[in-house]
């Protein structure tokens, strides 16, 4: 009696299950060339497509991944399987959205498929969607309810939405579940911080560091509750050969601004210990506020490496990149800053506006950082303008004036900043949301990547905003009294003085003689008191510096950018008036490196801005002096002229 042989169906399930073992042995190349075997012989076979792009996706070649999967998705177009496993190769390539759409078809199409519901919480969160995040992540835990990881999402979610007592009740489950792990119990901690319970963290902290006793960030939370350097510094004296040590004891160095020590402390704890985050944030950290970004630039990136998730060593690294020439690489790290653990929750936004979002609908603008961030991020308007005609803008309630009459066809609302009850402040949308029903939401930070600042976008030649011309009209009669030589505007410090800042200040009478005391009129457009500066170098130079009389120059600044845009010139340090002054067309000095930092020749938003520092050089004062000097003397050739 005879027997016929496997049948090509035999063979082709003999291979695939070979193929799958290899692959859950974690053989991943014998694998894959068994994967690309059978794919040689049956080019449209989903099952092994679908294995084959997995495997991609887990060995980090998610640009082949993509083709290989979306070709099994439109085989088996109803998989919810591959459709999930399409959206986690998606979401590794950055494209959020087509992420959403795969892992929410996923969902709909096989309910009882928890990873996807599971995945889509995640996405969801990450585009900004936190209240829909949240019903999928309570979906997922309802699915699944002993899996940790989707007690960890719920968590994030409730988090986000700024209900922590809850956050902390699935955080604990967490922990009960997946066990006392650094994975679960450190953002427990992070949490019970924020909540002041500063004793639980103790515990919860030194739960982590016995189970894990080289575990990085629970010393650097730690490290967080001590008031005082002694204990860091003895642990350096009693251990010097431990690189957590040193590593606290650059936190506690950094934290005092002491600068030059903290990085060398930081340094010995890399050295010891290369692989420990906290002393590349703590070197990161100093190195950046003493300017010397290409070794902030190298710190950051190495940290990366070890922890990609970390937002401050990306948003570090952004500000590197911004300077030393990719900037590209640049604005997508800075687009992390939102992530950031001290920026405030933003409550009841609507979706985040991305590439993929449809044009139509009212776009919100939101509202970031410090005032004069505030001009340099606006300055995109006009680009966002061409593009969207339905804008709704937030600004500080200062400049709401200034920006309605420069933007008469945008609609402005005050900055939602307030204090909520169980203390801490927060980004309060949900009444504003709630009377305009914008669509989208964009943070203003975010133009500048969109509009390719620094990329291609030429420099705006004269400036954007409009000042109230009756407010004009006065303030040129006021300079025309004080005499015929040209006017300039001079601001040497800014209101906060402390010991970062005063690196990067000046006196005015430093500022004064590097221009040429006899060479203009000079007016004080510093917004603190300066008087007793300003009468100190009449007395012992006999200059006089003017002083505008009748003016709040830190909270009238619609009449502040009248009085800017009658100067002839303006020589500022790096704040919020050379931002202004940039903003209103002026000529203006920048007494430091172009705005934001940004490589190149000029400066990378106005034109009508010279920086007195170029390029990643360390900021000397007798160098940006003598810059100033020879700018000034061309600038008034030209006015002059």
């Amino acid at each position: 009696m005879s027997h016929s042989g496997p049948t090509g169906a035999d063979r082709l399930l003999q291979a695939l299950q070979h193929g799958l073992a290899l692959h859950q042995s974690g053989r991943f190349a014998e694998a894959a060339e068994t994967y690309r075997e059978i794919l040689r012989a049956h080019p449209d076979q989903p099952e092994t497509l679908d294995l084959y792009g997995v495997l991609l996706h887990q060995t980090g070649n998610n640009r082949d991944a993509v083709g290989i999967l979306g070709k099994a998705v439109a085989l088996r177009p109803k998989s919810a399987s591959i459709l999930n496993h399409y959206g986690a190769v998606q979401r590794g390539l950055g494209d959020l959205e087509g992420a959403i759409h795969s892992f929410g078809t996923a969902a709909r199409l096989q309910p009882s498929l928890h990873e996807a519901t599971y995945n889509l919480a995640v996405s969801l969160d990450q585009v900004g969607r936190y209240r829909e995040a949240l019903v999928k992540a309570r979906e997922a835990v309802d699915l699944a309810p002993d899996n940790p990881e989707y007690r960890l999402a719920l968590a994030a979610a409730l988090r986000r939405l700024d209900s922590d007592e809850e956050a902390v009740t699935e955080l604990r489950a967490a922990v009960s579940l997946g066990g006392p792990v650094p994975r679960f119990l450190l953002p427990l901690a992070r949490l019970l911080l924020k909540l002041d319970r500063k004793d639980e963290v103790r515990r919860v902290v030194r739960k982590a560091i016995v189970v894990q006793p080289d575990e990085k960030d629970g010393y650097g939370i730690l490290a967080s509750l001590e008031s005082t350097i002694g204990l860091a510094r003895r642990s350096v004296t009693i251990a010097p050969g431990d690189g957590v040590n040193w590593s606290l004891y650059a936190s506690k160095l950094c934290e005092r601004l002491e600068d030059v020590p903290a990085m060398a402390a930081a340094r010995k704890a890399m050295i010891l210990r290369p692989d420990l985050i906290s002393a590349y944030l703590t070197f990161s950290d100093s190195v950046n506020r003493k300017y010397l970004y290409r070794q902030a630039l190298d710190a950051a990136n190495r940290g990366l490496v070890i922890d990609p998730k970390s937002h401050q060593l990306a948003v570090w690294a952004a500000f590197g990149e911004l300077l030393l020439g990719d900037v590209a690489r640049g604005w997508k790290l800075y687009r992390r800053r939102r992530w950031l653990p001290d920026e405030y929750p933003r409550l009841g936004l609507p979706p985040v506006w991305s590439d993929a979002a449809a044009p139509d609908g009212l776009l919100m603008v939101c509202a970031e950082q410090g005032l004069g961030d505030e001009y340099l991020f606006l300055s995109c308007l006009p680009d966002l303008l061409r593009i969207k005609s339905a804008l709704l803008v937030e600004c500080d309630p200062r400049n709401l004036a200034l920006f309605q009459r420069s933007f008469p066809d945008i609609r402005f609302f005050p900055r939602t900043i307030t204090e909520r009850a169980e203390g801490g402040p927060v980004w309060d949308y949900r009444e504003i949301c709630g009377a305009y029903q914008p669509t989208r939401h964009v943070l203003a930070a975010d133009l500048m990547e969109r509009f390719g600042v620094g990329i291609g976008r030429p420099a705006l030649e004269r400036g954007y905003i409009r000042a109230d011309p009756t407010e004009r009209g006065h303030w040129a009669e006021w300079l025309r009294s004080l005499g015929d030589a040209p006017k300039v505007g001079i601001s040497w410090r800014s209101g906060s003085v402390d010991a970062v800042r005063s690196d990067f200040y000046f006196t005015l009478e430093d500022v004064v003689d590097a221009l040429g005391g006899d060479q203009a009129i000079f007016v004080s457009v510093v917004y603190v008191d300066a008087s007793e500066e300003l009468q100190a170098l009449a007395e012992r130079r006999q200059i006089k510096v003017h002083d505008p009389p009748g003016i709040d120059q830190r909270n009238e600044l619609d009449r502040v950018a009248a009085l800017l845009t009658e100067l002839d010139i303006v020589v500022s340090v790096d704040n919020a008036v050379v931002a202004i002054a940039g903003s209103c067309g002026v000529p203006t000095i920048m007494l430091e490196r172009g705005t934001f930092q940004i490589s190149g020749d000029g400066d990378a938003l106005f034109a009508n801005v010279h920086p007195c520092l170029e390029g990643s050089r360390v900021f000397d004062r007798r160098e940006v002096l003598a810059a100033a000097g020879d700018r000034f003397r061309a600038l008034l050739g030209r006015t002059s002229a």
